[in-house]
């Protein structure tokens, strides 16, 4: 997976790769925005930003969730404009592993979190959020753009960043724990977090380094998509924490991101159990 990226390795074309990538994306965000505001003025152009902090309605999130769509775009203009890489080479070499990768991994991470939330179910009740006939209607869309969100991330984490700097630094401390921390410090969100702020960071962190080693073991993709989604399907379509990324969710947390004593428990439950789903994917991916 590495090989397209040691053609032209130079640090420089990545820094200004990740500057159009950027640039792309917020390019695509503008004109979501600017087509609101053109076809429905001001109340429209309200109604995108509102859902811009995951905070809206089951349409407003799907929304939020279709603009990762310039993020995947921009990584493959990357790519292709710096490194003359496809976008095909952000995933590895063989698009049937990394199918088969995907699947596994989304399944061994399903099954655990599952038993996760029946371990937090027996404790504590969670709250009705959507009915159940609303969310079997944006259930399948949801996923589709999941999908989207999760391969996003992973093209420009995993598949780009990690890729390119693996071809230039032999030392894991640059190409698996540099772009860990910054997909954690992306995740930096002290309105909403408070005082947890910086351990939700640290957890998303970890999830950055199962990722990237489960993509240097597998040599694709496949195995961090799989991860990724299952995890958001859990806390985006399933159980969401309160006042996070709602519109979409079955049921809410009886509390929510900022509450200390309730969510640094559960955050460490959550560490454990990514522990554990890491540990079985290798498995997986082996077989």
């Amino acid at each position: 997976m590495v090989a397209p990226a040691r053609l032209r390795p130079q640090i420089w074309r990545l820094i200004v790769g990740l500057i159009l990538a950027a640039a792309i994306y917020a390019a695509v965000i503008a004109l979501a925005a600017g087509s609101g505001w053109v076809f429905g003025g001001t109340d429209a152009l309200r109604w995108f930003f509102e859902g811009a902090t995951g905070k809206g309605s089951a349409p407003q999130t799907l929304v939020l969730l279709i603009t990762f769509a310039g993020l995947a775009l921009g990584t493959a203009a990357a790519a292709r404009l710096l490194h003359k890489r496809r976008a095909a080479t952000l995933f590895g070499p063989d698009p049937a592993r990394t199918r088969r990768d995907a699947l596994r991994c989304f399944a061994v991470v399903f099954a655990v979190l599952t038993v996760s939330v029946v371990i937090a179910a027996a404790s504590m009740d969670f709250k009705p959020n959507l009915p159940l006939s609303a969310w079997l209607l944006w259930l399948a869309p949801a996923f589709a753009l999941l999908i989207l969100q999760v391969s996003a991330e992973e093209m420009i984490f995993r598949g780009y960043v990690q890729t390119q700097l693996a071809a230039r630094f032999r030392s894991p401390l640059v190409w698996m724990v540099l772009p860990a921390a910054v997909f954690g410090l992306a995740h930096f969100n002290p309105m909403d977090a408070g005082a947890n702020a910086w351990v939700i960071v640290g957890a998303a962190a970890l999830f950055g380094l199962i990722a990237a080693d489960l993509t240097a073991q597998s040599g694709n993709l496949g195995a961090a998509i799989g991860f990724h989604l299952a995890n958001n399907v859990f806390a985006v379509l399933i159980v969401a924490v309160d006042g996070t990324i709602t519109g979409l969710s079955l049921y809410l947390t009886p509390f929510s991101a900022d509450e200390v004593m309730v969510t640094r428990p559960m955050l460490i439950q959550d560490g454990l159990m990514m522990i554990l789903a890491w540990a079985l994917c290798r498995l997986a991916i082996r077989r």
